[in-house]
C-alpha cells in the first residue's frame, strides 16, 4: 500500500491518501554451448517504480491533487560468451515502458539500455572490467513536442578478492 502525506501548507489541505500497488517479476537464466548463459527478466506492476531500475517513480500527485499510481513493465535479455579461462564478455538489452497516461508530461515514459562489457582476470583472485552502456530516454505527448535523449557512459572496475 503506498501512502502519500504532504505537509499541511496554511493555504492548503493536507492530501492523505492511500493507493493499492502490485508488481509481478519472473526471470530465465541457462548455461549454453559450454560456459555461455543466456538471461532474460520480465517484470510489471502498477506503483511499483522504486523496485524497478528505471525510473522509481512509483505514484504522484495529479493536478486534481489525488494520488495517482504508475504502471510499468520492463524486459532485459542477456548474453555472457567465456573466451577462455581468462576472458569473458556479456551483451545485454532492457526496456521499460512506463505508462504514459500515468505520469506528468515531462517525465520519460520509455527507456532502454544496451550494456557491453569486456572481463578479464589477469591472475587468480584479481578481476578487471570494462563496459560501455547506451540509453536513451523518450518523452512522448510532451507539449514541447517528443523528445529523446540518448547517452553512452564507459565505467571501468578492478576487483580482488580477499
Amino acid at each position: 500500500m503506498l501512502k502519500h502525506v504532504t505537509p499541511k501548507h496554511p493555504r492548503d489541505s493536507e492530501i492523505d491518501e492511500d493507493e493499492f500497488g502490485w508488481g509481478l517479476h519472473g526471470s530465465f537464466s541457462a548455461n549454453v554451448f559450454g560456459g555461455d548463459t543466456i538471461v532474460a527478466n520480465i517484470q510489471g506492476g502498477d506503483g511499483i517504480g522504486r523496485h524497478m531500475l528505471s525510473s522509481g517513480l512509483d505514484a504522484f500527485i495529479d493536478a486534481s491533487g489525488e494520488l495517482e499510481t504508475v504502471s510499468q513493465y520492463a524486459f532485459s535479455v542477456g548474453y555472457g560468451h567465456r573466451w577462455n579461462d581468462f576472458l569473458k564478455s556479456f551483451v545485454a538489452f532492457g526496456r521499460t515502458h512506463i505508462d504514459d497516461d500515468d505520469v506528468p508530461a515531462t517525465v520519460p515514459n520509455v527507456l532502454q539500455t544496451l550494456h557491453v562489457n569486456l572481463q578479464w582476470s589477469p591472475v587468480p583472485r584479481v578481476n578487471l572490467g570494462a563496459e560501455v552502456v547506451w540509453g536513451r530516454a523518450e518523452v512522448e505527448d510532451n507539449p514541447g513536442g517528443d523528445d529523446e535523449n540518448d547517452q553512452i557512459r564507459l565505467q571501468v572496475a578492478g576487483r580482488f578478492n580477499f
